[in-house]
């Protein structure tokens, strides 16, 4: 839309968005404000007044939606938190207009999310949260949200805003049929994106197989059996099962294994001094990417605001998220690119920091980090109640490691990043894929008429 013309009364404010939001109105006649379908949810935690209660903070991103970021205690918060529930719905008002809204799909006793996050929930008896959902996805309604932006420098989607956003009324009958064909479009997508992360293991795998190192893969233990009581680390059957122990997970025929503990600091002191007024770079878990394994965006933020309640990292760390569902996905990114060199993060990032970086590179031991059999190793030593289990330091400084020399394990990196070369091209036509059904639903929605050929 490079030039387009708009009556001067249809416009709110005096501006390129506002004028781009009328004109939208005046093409949809018939479309009606998503306040006549949701509202804003405004319950308060008042968490601080329960000290030792451990509250489930939600984060959401663009590409995970909502989800559980990290738990804190009630003592270490300083306002109150928005309450969220099952089928409620949030977004980040700074960052709405790049996808960061999503469904809360499942939620535990006392989940709550940011104060600065804008909450809303359904009041429509005939709309369903998995109608809503999809609506989200669809590129019109992205748009509404950026041209329903207010703000200066920094523009932020308010609820009050996201209520007057135009959207197509459509019939439970209707809303059903889309739901249907974008969970047929999305699990399709899904089995795609399941054979290319196994193509991609396969590719990994195939150069720690070439390079001599090997990852257990032995069959587990029965049911039912029987070990000496001295060769017992923890309790339970479950944990029991397997016959590596962290000594003997990764083995390798051509380089000496160590402790990553002797090569790597785990969860390092902050060294450098930095002013209240500094700069830094904030990182939230969403920050972090789970496919690429990098982070994709970051806040500057002044070292006050964040000088308490967070974990510190350098540039050249790795940061390694801890807690499920984020470990098992893959959450673990080289720090790079920092403000100053120095970042902020989630309490539920683990950082390891090569101790001597002409003998260790942080790019091997992210990739070792980030081995599915490793993440999956990693679940067994969980600690914590379901839904906020992590993985202690303990597990990553115990953990024996190839150590080859640093020119073998700059060899190394290079094959990997290689192979990951090859699977971003397939990852870019499942890309593809998915825009084409996005757009054809998208088509349905607006015009109101079901494509019979897709059911």
């Amino acid at each position: 839309m490079s030039s387009f013309t708009i009556w001067l009364n249809d416009i709110k404010r005096w501006d390129v968005k506002s004028a781009k939001a009328a004109k939208f109105r005046n093409d949809h006649p018939t479309f009606q404000p998503f306040g006549n379908f949701v509202e804003e949810a405004t319950e308060l935690a008042y968490v601080a007044d329960e000290p030792d209660t451990e509250w489930p903070v939600y984060g959401v991103n663009n590409v995970d939606g909502v989800f559980l970021s990290h738990s804190q205690l009630g003592k270490n918060f300083r306002t109150p938190y928005k309450k969220i529930f099952k089928d409620w719905f949030f977004h980040n008002p700074t960052r709405a207009n790049v996808g960061s809204l999503g469904r809360v799909r499942e939620a535990l006793e006392h989940a709550i999310t940011s104060p600065e996050y804008q909450v809303w929930k359904i009041k429509d008896k005939e709309w369903s949260a998995d109608y809503v959902e999809v609506l989200l996805k669809m590129p019109f309604f992205n748009y509404l949200v950026d041209v329903h932006r207010v703000g200066g420098v920094k523009e932020r989607l308010y609820v009050q805003d996201l209520l007057q956003m135009p959207i197509p009324n459509r019939n439970s009958k209707f809303q059903s049929a889309i739901v249907d064909q974008w969970r047929a479009g999305t699990e399709n997508i899904a089995r795609e994106a399941e054979a290319i992360e196994a193509e991609e293991q396969r590719l990994v795998d195939g150069v720690f197989s070439d390079v001599g190192i090997t990852i257990d893969s032995s069959t587990p233990r029965g049911k039912c059996f029987a070990l000496n009581l001295h060769n017992l680390s923890r309790w339970g059957v479950s944990f029991n099962r397997p016959h590596w122990t962290l000594n003997s997970l990764m083995t390798s025929d051509r380089y000496p294994c160590r402790p990553l503990s002797t090569v790597a600091m785990v969860n390092p002191q902050r060294e450098r001094r930095i002013a209240p007024e500094d700069i830094i770079s904030f990182v939230p878990m969403e920050a972090v990417s789970s496919i690429s394994g990098a982070i994709e965006d970051s806040e500057d933020r002044p070292f006050a605001e964040v000088a308490s309640g967070y974990t510190a990292f350098e540039n050249g760390d790795v940061i390694w998220a801890k807690i499920t569902p984020c470990m098992e996905n893959g959450k673990s990114a080289i720090a790079s690119g920092l403000t100053n060199g120095v970042g902020f993060g989630s309490t539920e990032f683990h950082v390891i920091r090569p101790i001597d970086p002409n003998e260790m590179l942080s790019e091997y031991l992210w990739i070792l980090l980030r081995l599915k059999k490793i993440r999956e190793a990693a679940a067994r030593f969980f600690t914590g109640s379901a839904g906020q289990q992590r993985v202690p330091a303990s597990f990553l400084e115990d953990l024996w490691i190839p150590v080859p020399d640093i020119n073998a394990q700059r060899e190394i990196v290079a094959k990997v990043m290689d192979s990951r070369a090859i699977v971003a091209k397939k990852r870019g036509s499942m890309k593809e894929l998915s825009e084409n059904m996005t757009a054809r639903i998208e088509r349905q929605i607006l015009s109101g008429i079901l494509d019979t050929k897709t059911r």
